[in-house]
């Protein structure tokens, strides 16, 4: 199921740039990529800009749902153990006996 999500997430970013880098600005033309005819009959009265606006919007959406899936699943993979949850098992340890507690003091300024 991971590896679904994981797919549809890539195929939705790329094809989401995709479809931001081939619409055009508000202020230019739809005739200079498409005859103005031809827009009117094949994608309707507004021209092909409406039609690509919601495909661009469908996507983001998926592109949206699959990267919190994914980001759900990767977050409940691990086991959210604490280091607080086990600190009973630490009065277990061994002391060592031959590590000095305190350290010696010496009182002249000349490291031995």
């Amino acid at each position: 199921m991971y590896i679904v999500f994981l797919v549809m997430f890539l195929l939705s970013a790329i094809s989401l740039i995709t479809l931001v880098m081939l619409q055009q600005g508000k202020s230019t033309d739809a005739g200079i990529s498409l005859n103005s005819a031809a827009s009117a009959t094949l994608f309707g009265s507004s021209g092909s800009s409406n039609v690509m606006t919601r495909v661009t919007g469908i996507i983001a959406a998926m592109f949206f749902i699959s990267s919190l899936v994914l980001t759900n699943m990767t977050a409940n993979k691990y086991d959210p153990i604490s280091k607080w949850e086990n600190i009973n098992e630490l009065k277990n340890v061994k002391q060592l006996t031959d590590v000095p507690l305190t350290l010696e003091t010496s009182t002249s300024d000349i490291p031995s």
